[in-house]
């Protein structure tokens, strides 16, 4: 819902939550998390939220108008699929330039690795999202 459709409280209360949020992303989620790291990669301009059993929302301002992404992941290892697919739906709509994606790749998308060390694979999204106005 949009904010200034809301009673005049709740309004305030719900401007206040955003500016304390953007202000302070290391309270979402304490230091090198990815709430916290996206939202100081994103500088200011994306709330970002991890929630229970594999949600995870987002949500910006683009050309005055406010918009969300919401994720639902479905997997044994959350936190895994859902850092795939979050960091590429960031990059599908050009929210965060290339660079700071491939930072937050590195950081949050690590190799998976056999039991000796040696490198097996990676988790991938791959998917185009449609557009509509």
């Amino acid at each position: 819902m949009e904010p200034d459709l809301l009673p005049t409280a709740t309004r305030y209360a719900a401007h206040r939550a955003v500016e304390a949020m953007l202000s302070h992303p290391e309270m979402i989620a304490g230091e090198g998390r990815l709430d916290t790291d996206v939202m100081n990669a994103a500088g200011g301009e994306l709330i970002a939220k991890a929630g229970a059993e594999g949600f995870y929302t987002v949500g910006f301002r683009r050309g005055g108008k406010g918009y969300g992404l919401a994720l639902k992941i479905a997997d044994g290892n959350n936190d895994r699929a859902r850092t795939a697919v979050l960091l590429r739906a960031l990059e599908e709509i050009e929210i965060l330039p290339q660079e700071r994606i491939a930072a937050l790749q590195a950081a949050h998308q690590p190799a998976i690795e056999t039991r000796r060390g040696t490198p097996a694979g990676s988790v991938q999204a791959r998917f185009h999202l449609q557009r509509h106005e």
